[in-house]
């Protein structure tokens, strides 16, 4: 028997560890070996060393070849400044070009300010791993498709340079609504619906892009974080995204904007990536100092190195944190001296004076973006906003859209606001939008509203503000902003009067439910309060460690203490479902386990969601409501605000339930009629109330009853 096959016996733990890849590699081997067209049935008999030879061998060859899945050469070692053809980089990617990487793992934490080139640095950090071959790919995994479709066109234009120029490497945007993303885009890159091979088409690569379970195993990915969490989850097939991920750099930009489940679950896939001889790269520009231990925990657990999680870490800012082979080191930054800049911040209590504020700004021909913490605020915002401007002047942004329209509303403010939006388009417009604005979209607005949220989030808000350098006209130039100091104003409860435990509820009551931590919501008010501005990047780490440091929680009034408490308990609760949630690496691949579908293995929590699709009256048959398309008829409601289809239509609802693709599994199906450009329907609540949907283009879905509105959910 040879020595390597003798030691691998030995290593039971190892053994286990490689087991998740074998189960991976056995699925993928399934999934080519019993796809028709490149394996069609033998009609015939023939010998078996002679099918064996002259056909199994080629067809599997042909097959392999097609697939998609082989590497391809890595390009030679190029620049930052070739790859994305700038004319100076920045410190931060010019760091990227020469820290050090470990053929032996690496996993590097970048925390810098927004603009100053975060994924250009990723970029340039994969392509060096590559390069060396000590990866094969990358997958980018963001917070929500909104940041996906946009991550996805950034990396279409430039992903090909890290591969040589012959080669055909492949890029795969991997989220639940890809396919029809990818398909309003007039992109050839879109999945099939199919949970198998049968539905590849004769094109190279093809069978990659059929099921989004084959994503990951695609050379460049990019989606939602959840598609790789669901390979340390009990899915079905998880052990094909493991394989997926396996020697690609793993990418996670805006980490800081995961709750404790989901944290937790990102801690366990960097411990099965650090053991599986993965580099990962974590972005962003808030990340407090707790939880920059836990991913280095994390990550030194999976490689069987030991941290010790009480070292004082650095407090610098910016900051590169590197875990490259058994070598630790913290290397400071300067942010370019273009991006450095003080933001003046004024507290508002009074949503009249708010109102008043986006008045002002129309008429003087500059655009606002008020950002509202959740979709009934945003929605009752924009109908007292209306009353005063232009409702054409008016985009409403939030995330309970048909999917359909939520991705042109997405087209549409990207092209008003984003890098190359010019003067004219820009002038006089108003964006009222939920969270859905504030991570990874490259948008850009002359003044910002923003509903008091956590201290992080307001950093990333205030990054949309001012955010590229314009003239006086709003036009781009490649001279400093003439728009004076930027203006964020944050819509507040009044810190001067006593602090009650409803000080944030009074205010806020349906967002009070969304932000738990009544304390760190105090704190943050009171930070901005007294500093009446901040300057980036220097008042960055002082921002967020006096909201999350480790002695914030002394600071916070005795009135707001409970809830505090109550909301760290509850983080704790999440934290111990995350963990419990969780495959265990050093078990090994267990066939026995309770396998669910995507659907039901949750990546995420929160109230539970009902999935609607929406649905029109054509010739008395229902039809999708959106462009004959179910999935761009849909959009998620808590589950406790609309629970089942209302009586009367059944028959209709299951006839269209036979023709979806999912044959309706999960959805409910809520047959629409237009009344007055809106669009009414019945359903019925997880309490067995009889309720009204309402919806149109402008508003979104909006749900009463008793012709009351009755939401509270995000």
């Amino acid at each position: 028997m040879p020595a390597d096959i003798q030691f691998l016996l030995r290593d039971e733990q190892l053994m286990k560890e490689l087991s998740w890849l074998v189960a991976g590699f056995m699925v993928l081997a399934d999934w080519i070996g019993s796809n028709s067209r490149w394996f069609p049935l033998q009609q015939t008999e023939q010998p078996l060393k002679e099918y064996w030879d002259k056909k199994a061998l080629p067809q599997a060859q042909t097959a392999i070849n097609e697939s998609g899945i082989l590497p391809v050469p890595a390009a030679s070692r190029v620049n930052i400044t070739k790859i994305f053809a700038y004319k100076h980089a920045t410190p931060l990617q010019l760091l990227a070009e020469r820290i050090p990487i470990s053929p032996d793992g690496n996993l590097f934490i970048v925390e810098e300010i927004t603009g100053a080139g975060k994924t250009e640095a990723a970029f340039m950090l994969s392509h060096r791993l590559i390069a060396a071959g000590y990866a094969g790919g990358m997958y980018f995994g963001l917070p929500t498709m909104a940041t996906a479709n946009a991550m996805h066109e950034r990396i279409e234009r430039v992903y090909r340079k890290l591969f040589a120029d012959a080669s055909n490497p492949a890029l795969i945007l991997a989220h639940s609504a890809s396919r029809q993303y990818l398909a309003l885009e007039n992109t050839a890159e879109v999945f099939g619906d199919g949970d198998d091979s049968e539905n590849a088409q004769a094109d190279t690569k093809a069978w990659l892009y059929d099921n989004r379970k084959k994503a990951l195993l695609a050379h460049v990915g990019v989606g939602t974080i959840d598609q790789a969490l669901l390979a340390i989850l009990p899915a079905r097939h998880q052990s094909l995204r493991l394989l997926g991920l396996h020697r690609k750099v793993l990418i996670v930009d805006e980490v800081h904007a995961y709750d404790s489940y989901m944290n937790k679950l990102l801690c366990t896939l960097l411990k099965f990536h650090a053991a599986q001889g993965g580099s990962v790269i974590l972005l962003s520009a808030t990340l407090p100092v707790c939880a920059r231990k836990q991913f280095l925990s994390a990550f030194t657990e999976g490689k069987g190195m030991s941290y010790d999680d009480k070292v004082i870490l650095s407090t610098a800012y910016p900051l590169v944190t590197g875990i490259m082979g058994t070598d630790f080191s913290e290397l400071s930054v300067d942010s370019p001296l273009a991006l450095r800049r003080i933001v003046n911040v004024h507290l508002q209590h009074s949503e009249n004076d708010i109102v008043a504020m986006l008045k002002a700004v129309v008429e003087a021909g500059k655009n606002i973006c008020w950002v509202r913490n959740t979709v009934f605020d945003a929605q009752a915002a924009y109908e007292a906003v209306s009353k005063h401007i232009d409702v054409d002047q008016i985009t409403l942004f939030h995330a309970r859209y048909a999917l359909g329209d939520r991705l042109l509303i997405e087209k549409r403010i990207t092209d008003l606001f984003g890098k190359n939006s010019g003067g004219i388009t820009r002038r006089g417009k108003v964006v009222i939008a939920t969270q859905v604005v504030e991570q990874s979209l490259d948008i850009d607005f002359d003044y910002m509203i923003t509903d008091l949220a956590r201290m992080d989030l307001i950093i990333q808000r205030a990054g949309r503000l001012c955010r590229h350098a314009r003239d006086a006209h709003g036009d781009r130039t490649d001279k400093s902003d003439k728009r004076g100091t930027p203006e964020l104003t944050v819509f507040a409860p009044v810190l001067e009067a006593v602090i009650d435990k409803d000080w944030y509820k009074a205010v806020f009551p349906k967002a009070a439910n969304i932000y738990e931590h009544h304390g760190q919501l105090w704190l943050t008010a009171k930070w901005l309060a007294e500093h009446k501005k901040f300057r980036m990047p220097e008042d960055a780490r002082d921002m967020i460690e006096f909201v999350y440091g480790e002695n914030s929680q002394d600071e916070i009034p005795e009135s707001l203490q409970r809830q505090e408490d109550r909301a760290g308990g509850n983080d704790r609760a999440r934290a111990g479902v995350g963990q419990f949630q969780s495959l265990n690496l050093r078990a090994g691949y267990m066939p026995g386990l309770n396998w669910l579908d995507d659907e039901k293995a949750p990546t995420r929590l929160g109230d539970v969601q009902t999935t609607v699709r929406l649905a029109r009256w054509k010739n008395d048959v229902l039809v999708p409501f959106n462009n004959n398309d179910w999935r761009l008829s849909e959009v998620l409601i808590a589950r406790y605000l609309i629970a089942k289809e209302a009586e009367g239509d059944r028959k209709a609802i299951e006839d269209a339930k036979e023709l979806m693709p999912d044959k309706g599994k999960f959805c409910v199906v809520i047959p629409l009629i237009e009344k007055e450009n809106i669009f009414y329907g019945k359903a019925v609540s997880a309490a067995g109330e009889i309720i009204t949907i309402l919806y149109n283009i402008r508003r979104g879905l909006r749900v009463q009853v008793q012709g009351e509105s009755n939401e509270s959910d995000q």
